[in-house]
């Protein structure tokens, strides 16, 4: 009976010494393909950066398109807001400096 609680105790440590020899071969495979995957990606990102990017429409087209819509939906909203919502009779007596001129006298008080 005591030889066979020895036994177990010893088959128990041998197990527990197997586990703890096992435990940081396991964690180094871990880190190993963390530090893979870490490297893999690095070199992808580099590739990209690497390639570059060729822009279809330069920068400077982009904001001379950007004022060019802005100024069209301005003359835009101005003439259905004086022609269509206003009392105005035509929509295109919104380009008329007449009418910004009296409008501007008004303003001023004149």
């Amino acid at each position: 009976m005591q030889q066979e609680a020895v036994e177990e105790k010893q088959e128990q440590q041998e197990q527990h010494e197997e586990e703890q020899e096992k435990k940081p071969q396991k964690e180094g495979k871990k880190s190993k393909k963390r530090k893979e995957v870490k490297e893999e990606k690095k070199e992808e990102e580099f590739k990209h950066k690497r390639k570059g990017f060729i822009r279809i429409f330069p920068v400077w087209l982009r904001v001379i398109v950007i004022l060019a819509l802005t100024v069209g939906a301005l003359v835009a909203g101005l003439m259905v807001g004086y022609g269509v919502l206003g009392e105005g009779d035509d929509m295109n007596d919104v380009l008329d400096r007449q009418l910004w001129e009296g409008i501007y006298d008004y303003m001023r008080g004149e």
